[in-house]
C-alpha cells in the first residue's frame, strides 16, 4: 500500500468544471492544478489495487516534484511513462485522444486508467 493510503489520504478523482473542462487536482496539496503547472502521470506494471495512490497514474504541480519524477520518488523506482500536461488533458475529448493513444499500450491494461476515465465520464452529459 502507498504510504498516502496508509495515512489515510484519499487520491481524488478528476470533476468537471462548469465550462465542462476536467478539473485536475494535485495528489499532494490537493489543490486544483491550472494549465502549464503540472501533469497527469501514468506508469506501467501490473498494479491494480483498490488504493488509488497505486492506480497507474498521480496527477502532481511541478513545485512538488523536486527532481521532475515524483513518481521515482513515491513509487520505490517505477519511473512514469508518460506525463502529460494538464492542459493536454483537459477536455473529455482530449482524454478521449489520450486514451485511444495508450490503449496502443500494451501496459495500460494494467493501470486503472479505465477507472480515471469512468470517473471523468460520469460528469459528462
Amino acid at each position: 500500500m502507498h504510504p498516502r493510503a496508509e495515512r489515510g489520504e484519499v487520491m481524488r478523482a478528476p470533476s468537471l468544471g462548469v465550462d465542462g473542462a476536467i478539473v485536475w487536482t494535485c495528489g499532494t496539496c490537493f489543490r486544483p492544478v491550472a494549465d502549464a503547472t503540472g501533469y497527469v502521470g501514468i506508469w506501467p506494471g501490473n498494479i491494480q489495487t483498490p488504493d488509488l495512490w497505486a492506480d497507474g497514474w498521480q496527477v502532481e504541480h511541478y513545485e512538488h516534484t523536486g527532481s521532475g519524477d515524483v513518481l521515482n520518488l513515491d513509487l520505490g523506482g517505477r519511473v512514469s511513462e508518460y506525463q502529460i500536461e494538464v492542459e493536454r488533458i483537459r477536455t473529455p475529448l482530449q482524454m478521449l485522444a489520450w486514451t485511444a493513444h495508450l490503449a496502443e499500450k500494451r501496459w495500460v491494461s494494467d493501470t486503472n486508467w479505465a477507472h480515471l476515465v469512468r470517473s471523468v465520464a460520469g460528469g459528462v452529459s
